[in-house]
C-alpha cells in the first residue's frame, strides 16, 4: 500500500488517506458524519497491520457523530499507542476527552507535531 491514496467526499465534507510505507494520514474536512463513516470504518479496517504511525489531521473537522467516535476507539485500540490526532477544534477535543479517547491517542498541536516529525 506504499504510496496509496484515497478521496472520499460528501456534500458537508471529506477525507484524504495517504498511506506511506508504515505511516498512514487521515486529512478531515467538515462533519465526520453517516455521510463519511462507512468509507472511514472501511479506510480503517484495509490499513496494514505494520503501521508505525497512523496520524489524522482533525484541524477542519466541524463534528463528528458517535459512529465515527467508536471507529477512533476501533483504531486506537488496533494500533495502540501509534495514533496521533492533530489539532482537534476544542469541541472535538472536549469529546475526546469525555469519551475517553483521548486516553488511547495522542493529541498533539499541528506546529509541535511538524516539528518533532523532522
Amino acid at each position: 500500500m506504499t504510496g496509496h491514496s484515497q478521496q472520499t467526499s460528501s456534500a458537508s465534507s471529506t477525507f484524504d488517506l495517504r498511506v506511506d510505507g508504515v505511516e498512514a494520514y487521515f486529512v478531515f474536512t467538515g462533519d465526520i458524519d453517516s455521510t463519511l463513516v462507512e468509507s472511514f470504518t472501511i479506510s480503517t479496517l484495509n490499513l496494514p497491520a505494520n503501521l508505525e504511525l497512523v496520524v489524522l489531521d482533525a484541524t477542519a473537522v466541524t463534528f463528528i457523530d458517535s459512529r465515527a467516535v467508536r471507529v477512533l476507539i476501533d483504531l486506537a485500540k488496533r494500533f495502540s499507542g501509534r495514533v496521533v490526532i492533530l489539532d482537534p477544534p476544542p469541541t472535538l477535543k472536549f469529546l475526546l476527552e469525555v469519551t475517553a479517547v483521548a486516553d488511547l491517542v495522542s493529541i498533539v498541536d499541528g506546529a509541535t507535531f511538524e516539528a518533532t516529525a523532522r
